[in-house]
């Protein structure tokens, strides 16, 4: 499986600029990691902007880059980057064909090996999309930043069976206060909870990822997830907000992404946006 980035990851700018389109949050993890475990291949390779092949080839060493030669060894799946797909969507790796949505390619299942000749990707698989089977797929194809922010909700609230599943392991903390279904507030077996957290869980699951340290006094509302080795310092952490890993936060926090790495310790409210990578939101902010 190849995943992809086509010419329309500029509309996804300024966010885009220094990580590729589906290296971005949504739900309880990044695009490209979700369609990996959807599609469960044996092996992955990406195919990306030239400007920032050499940032990701860092990020993930142990995977080919657009690399012609890996992708021509054998058949390959590609798949574009701005794909959400459905819980349901699935691809016949075995029968070559185009996936449409919305007039877009979402996947494609080539008929023999081949890659693109140069940085022209759109023109590939326009090529390929001519010759082969187009089929309808469903979900949904990300066009600009706040398709990320307005699927969040939707992306959570399916992510939690499969959360659970392989992080949910810890009881309830004591003197821990939820609201809604006991089973939706999952903390992962490592994660600390501190006593007089409250947690809502009738509008979706809480989740917290490994390492995540929730501070007393913190209100957490579902759907929600917090991100490995983040802190919840005390803060207001509404529905449909994905906080990536090692964030330091405080304040109030509604139904937006922060990609991780970043700090807004203070109060202040954060809203419907997207925050990227080593962002310090300072007091008064």
């Amino acid at each position: 499986m190849c995943i992809y980035e086509d010419s329309a990851v500029q509309l996804l700018e300024p966010i885009a600029l220094t990580r590729p389109a589906f290296a971005l949050w949504c739900g309880a993890e990044r695009v490209w990691e979700r369609q990996l475990r959807q599609f469960n291949a044996s092996e992955v390779g990406f195919w990306t902007r030239p400007n920032i092949a050499e940032l990701w080839t860092v990020e993930q060493p142990h995977h080919p880059v657009n690399d012609a030669d890996w992708a021509r060894e054998c058949t390959t799946v590609w798949i574009n980057g701005r794909w959400m797909p459905a819980a349901n969507a699935r691809i016949d790796s075995a029968t070559p064909s185009v996936g449409v949505i919305n007039g877009e390619v979402a996947f494609a299942v080539l008929s023999q090996p081949d890659a693109p000749r140069g940085d022209d990707i759109d023109a590939w698989l326009d090529g390929w999309r001519s010759r082969l089977p187009q089929l309808p797929v469903t979900g949904a194809i990300f066009e600009y930043l706040w398709d990320y922010v307005d699927g969040n909700t939707d992306a959570l609230k399916a992510d939690a069976s499969w959360f659970r599943a392989t992080h949910g392991r810890k009881p309830i903390p004591l003197q821990t206060a939820i609201c809604g279904p006991a089973e939706d507030f999952i903390v992962a077996d490592d994660a600390t909870v501190e006593p007089f957290v409250y947690a809502d869980t009738r509008g979706g699951p809480v989740m917290i990822d490994r390492g995540a340290i929730v501070h007393s006094f913190s209100r957490l509302e579902g759907p929600c997830y917090v991100g490995p080795g983040s802190w919840i310092v005390g803060a207001k952490l509404r529905a449909g907000s994905t906080i990536g890993p090692c964030c330091r936060l405080g304040g109030e926090i509604e139904a937006s992404i922060v990609q991780g790495y970043s700090n807004k310790y203070h109060d202040g409210f954060l809203g419907h946006s997207y925050l990227g990578e080593w962002v310090n939101l300072a007091a008064a902010t």
